[in-house]
This record gives structure tokens, sequence and C-alpha cells, in this order.
């Protein structure tokens, strides 16, 4: 009987936990172990199956999207160790006017967004007109949050891009009119999961193409069914503006605005780790490398953690929302998708940028 007590009282001071959570991975794509920097293709619902998860330090994983811009999703039927880097965030938008590598060609177009994100829009042409909705307005980004891009004040110097929005509202230039919010979206849960919203491109000025706005954050589900360590970091970040090769007066463009950070939920057993995890809004472009606007910014973006034992206690940006582990996807959600409109195809892996462009004689309503 002493025996059998002394036992009990074991048992009682160290628990074993039991493995609860199955992330359902299948393993068919096997182990992942880089050792170097990696771009990894995204198969085409997005998903890999992997039965464990080791990223050295030093190594950095991409994704390349895949053609419908899935989100990425990351099974692993064992247990995942990040001490490297794993990266979804948004891309910075090309610079203009002479700034960066002095590329004209690519002057006024948007940074795209991480997988599962969205693009920013395209910076304004030059034009001598200043009326409203004229052709040096810019582009409004891509997606649920996209920045809105004003539709007056085109001789206003100051009316650089609006910030796309996710889990916090894009900053907008208060000197421009009309001023219009994106509306935040999505949810907490994440669930379904969603990427970031691109910011709008700048204005266009009487003789200078205004840079494009950042891409919005990608989207990135890790369901670890034992241990996931993050002791690297995971990135979500909007893209900021692009860069103007110049500080002058109105007859220059302006400046793109940052897209929105992302959307990262991760799910195992237990987590733990110092690492970093970030989902921050991107930069407005800056003017000759001298001025960045601080109320073009983008919104931040949504983390979420979920583990039967979190001892994850690091400081995330934004502060991440947790719970036990929940499902991983919803099912049967319904899809829409444009195939024509005015009787012109449209592409099968779209854009959004002039992937329908109609005959200038085209009657409406369309």
């Amino acid at each position: 009987m002493k025996v059998a007590k002394i036992i009990i009282v074991f048992s009682f001071l160290f628990p074993i936990y039991a493995s609860a959570f199955n992330s359902g991975s299948t393993g068919a794509d096997g182990a992942f172990n880089p050792t170097v920097d990696t771009e990894l293709a995204l198969p085409d619902d997005g998903v890999f199956n992997f039965t464990e998860v080791i990223i050295p330090d030093g190594v950095t994983v991409t994704f390349a999207p895949n053609a419908l811009n899935t989100p990425v999703t990351i099974l692993v039927s064992g247990s995942a160790t990040i001490d490297g880097v794993i990266d979804v965030s948004g891309f910075t938008a090309a610079p203009s006017v002479g700034a960066g590598d002095g590329n004209v060609g690519d002057d006024g177009l948007p940074g795209r967004g991480g997988p599962g994100g969205f693009a920013g829009g395209r910076g304004g042409s030059p034009d001598p007109s200043t009326a409203d909705n004229g052709p040096r307005m810019a582009q409004s980004g891509l997606g649920p949050g996209g920045g809105i891009a004003s539709t007056t004040d085109l001789s206003n110097s100051s009316c650089y891009g609006s910030g796309g929005t996710f889990a916090t509202q894009g900053a907008i230039a208060f000197s421009c009119r009309p001023n219009f919010f994106a509306e935040v979206y999505g949810n907490p849960d994440l669930l379904p999961l969603v990427g970031g919203s691109g910011a709008s491109g700048g204005h266009g000025g009487a003789s200078a193409v205004g840079s494009g706005g950042g891409g919005g954050g990608g989207a990135l589900l890790l369901a670890v069914s034992d241990t996931l360590i993050v002791n690297g970091e995971i990135n979500a970040d909007g893209g900021s503006g692009g860069d103007l090769g110049h500080n002058g007066p109105q007859d220059f463009g302006t400046v793109g605005a940052g897209g929105s950070g992302g959307g990262l939920r991760l799910v195992a057993s237990t987590i733990d780790g110092i690492g970093t995890i970030s989902a921050r809004g991107g930069l407005a472009g800056s003017y000759d490398n001298s001025f960045r606007p601080n109320n073009a910014v983008g919104g931040a973006g949504r983390i979420r953690i979920e583990a039967e034992n979190l001892f994850f206690t690091e400081t995330t940006s934004p502060p991440f929302t947790s719970d036990l582990p929940g499902e991983l996807f919803i099912t049967g959600l319904p899809e829409i998708r444009i195939t024509s409109v005015a009787g012109v195809a449209a592409p099968a892996s779209p854009t959004g940028n002039a992937d329908i462009i109609l005959p200038g004689d085209t009657p409406n309503p369309v």
C-alpha cells in the first residue's frame, strides 16, 4: 500500500501530457529541412503535408504564389522548429522618378501581395490636368481593405496614397478630399484564413508619375501535431510604398502608401520559443530619401496562436489572440468568379491589374 501511495503522489507531481491535437497532415511531402534560403512553389490548393519541419538559423523560407493566390497552409504530423525565418510578407512597390536603380520602366508599379494577400494600386500618370477623377488619380489598393485613393485635390502635392486596412485601418492623407477609410475585415480567429490588403498608389504630378502602393502581407496557417518551437522569425508584414527620387513641388508625383499586415495562425499541441512573430503594416514611400509620410502607413494584420500547452510569451506585433486548438478549415464555403465582362473573357488567373480591357465604344451599362 505504501508503494502504491508513492506512485499516486508522483503521478500528480509529474503529469504526462497527451498530444490530442492532430494537424491532419498526411506526411506525403516528407520532412522539410532546408539548409539554404528556399522558395517553395505553392501547390494548387496551397497545402503542404510534412512529417517534420526544421528551419535552421540563417535560412529564410519564402513561397511562390499559385495561380489562385491561396494562403500558405503547412500541416506537420510531427514537430516543427523555426530557428530561421518563414516570410509571407507583402512586397514594396518599385521606386520611381530616379529613385532606386533609376529604371523608368517600372515607375508607378505597385507591390505584390504576399501569398494570400493583395497587391497595391498603381501610381497616377503624369498629366497637366488637375480635374477631379482625372488621369493623375492613383489606383486604389486591392483586397477587402484596399487603401482608397482620393478623387480630388489632384494639384495638392501632399495627396500621397492611403494605407491598406485589415485588423486596423490604414492611415490616409487628411489634406485630400474625400477621405474614405476602407473598413476593417476578417475576425480574430482567422477562420477563414485571409491575408492583408494593398495600399493605394500616389497621385501623379504635372510631369511625373506617382509611385505604387505596397502589397498586403500574406496569410499562413502552420498546424503542428506535436510541438512547435519558434526561436527565429515568422513574418507577414505589409510592403512599403515606392520611393520617389525627388522632394519637389506638385509638378512631380507623390508616394504610395504601405500595405496592411497579413494573417498568421499557429496551431499545435505545444508552442514555445523566444522568437519574433510579426504582421505589421508597411510604410509610405520616401521622397528623395529624406521624408517619409507617417500618415500613409498600413494597418495591422492579425496573429492567432492556439495550443493545448502555450509557453510562448514573447510580444508579437500586433499582439496575438489565443485559445485551445480549434477547427483548421471551414468546409463548404461558396465561391464566386467573374468569367467575362461585356463579352470579354476574364483570364483563368487574374492579377487584379488590367485583366479585362474593353473597347472604348463599349455601351453602358456593362
